[in-house]
């Protein structure tokens, strides 16, 4: 609502005149105030129609500046590139040639990922056919690893997570093995590591090598101590003065008094998990640590720190180098069956700790040579074989069919005295394997 100038409510008694006049006024104002907002819009009105003359203007210069100075910029450019190079040259680089090598990495690599995806489903549904005549193992007694091993809070290994924990590293792996020897042997103890070796040959599906170089635990620390002096002058000479100091530090106050307190100690037994770390310093390099694997055959009885008691072997899961001992399996010269008990020993630790090797871990639930063993009485009662599961993860690893494996390992037993000239008893062995062998041919059909 619009109030007059002087307001009647303020001055009720103000004559006719007076309120005349207060209209008069009135309308002046409304006329007065009409005409100040007109002025005022058109006054808007110009000031913009000027903004945009000028927003104009100077578009219109910077095209005209800038359409020349763009079209010669890229004349230029093209010049470079193309005038003084031949035409055929300048057709040829199409596309970044860099790119064609590191696109076709890419596809082999996914190529191989589905071939290895595709392989262990197939792995997988065959050992599923196996699970039923594997022997589920009870509750631990005792005194017995499998107590030890939960304890320890061991997990079985399952088919599944094996996988995860190999999907990234080299596959199929059959790097090839090479068996060394510490200590003294007699000849039948070299016929023992002979068919031990030719025995993971065909179970683990790989080439293996005997290296009959002499050693002993005495050389072999001499060997390390030279390796590390080696290694700390290199890493000196090409400029690593602190990292220099720090392997010397480690050297020093952290091996030698382990070397000197444990290889041996008193009761003359040494340390397994030490002698593995002074074999990859001695035997092994980054060059050649991922083309092959190492396992030595000592006569020398060990220890673990971790035990401090004796074990008959060890290996590392991770660096591809393991031990295993013949101090405690007795004399095979004394009779045919002291010379059958010692070579399924052998075979049996042999076979457990290059399964370490290929980061295949302890079985907890079933009858399985990669069980742990605490004693002799333990190791004697172990199969020779391992569970469907464990085998399984041997057919994955190596790309082997697992009907074909089982065959060959069938094959192996079957011949093993005409091959070997002996009369051993593998009878229990070969009646699993043509079980599974069975289960296997009865899934195909």
């Amino acid at each position: 609502m619009q109030c007059s100038i002087i307001d009647y409510v303020n001055y009720p008694n103000k004559s006719a005149w007076m309120h005349a006049a207060d209209q008069g006024l009135t309308f002046l104002h409304i006329a007065l105030q009409g005409r100040y907002v007109t002025l005022l819009n058109q006054r808007v009105a110009s000031v913009k129609k000027v903004h945009h003359l000028a927003v104009r203007l100077i578009a219109g210069i910077l095209a005209v500046v800038l359409f020349p100075v763009t079209l010669s910029a890229l004349a230029i450019k093209w010049w470079r590139q193309n005038e003084w190079r031949p035409r055929e040259e300048a057709q040829e680089v199409e596309a970044p040639p860099a790119l064609e090598p590191a696109l076709e990495e890419v596809k082999v690599a996914r190529e191989k990922a589905a071939d290895r995806a595709a392989f262990f489903e197939q792995v997988c549904q065959d050992k599923a056919h196996l699970h039923a005549l594997d022997v589920h193992l009870g509750e631990p007694q005792k005194g017995t690893w499998r107590e030890y091993g939960r304890n320890h809070h061991e997990i079985n290994q399952t088919l599944e997570r094996y996988f995860e924990q190999r999907k990234y590293h080299l596959w199929p792996d059959k790097r090839s093995l090479e068996v060394k020897h510490i200590g003294d042997f007699t000849d039948l103890d070299l016929k023992i590591v002979k068919i031990t070796s030719d025995y993971l040959a065909v179970f683990h599906q790989l080439p293996v090598n005997i290296n009959e170089e002499k050693m002993t635990m005495q050389r072999l620390k001499e060997g390390y101590q030279r390796a590390m002096e080696a290694k700390i002058e290199k890493i000196r000479q090409e400029g690593g003065e602190e990292t220099a100091d720090r392997v010397k530090t480690f050297y020093e106050d952290a091996m030698l008094p382990w070397i000197q307190t444990s290889f041996p100690r008193k009761n003359g037994q040494y340390a397994g998990d030490l002698a593995l770390d002074l074999m990859k310093e001695v035997y092994k390099s980054q060059e050649t640590i991922l083309q092959k694997q190492m396992i030595t055959f000592t006569s020398e009885d060990l220890f673990t720190m971790a035990l401090q008691g004796f074990v008959f072997g060890c290996a590392s899961l991770t660096s591809g180098v393991g031990i295993w001992s013949k101090a405690r399996f007795g004399d095979p010269s004394q009779s045919p069956a002291a010379f059958e008990r010692c070579l399924k020993r052998m075979m049996k630790i042999s076979a457990h700790e290059f399964g370490h090797m290929r980061r295949i871990e302890h079985c907890t639930d079933y009858e399985c040579n990669m069980g742990g063993y605490m004693n002799l009485t333990e190791l004697d009662e172990r199969p020779l074989l391992y569970c469907a599961q464990d085998t399984a993860k041997i057919a994955y690893l190596t790309h082997t069919d697992l009907l074909d494996l089982h065959q060959q390992v069938l094959k192996f037993f079957q011949n093993f005295n005409q091959t070997y000239q002996l009369n051993c008893d593998f009878s229990a062995e070969i009646r699993t394997l043509k079980a599974r062998i069975a289960k296997l041919q009865e899934s195909i059909a």
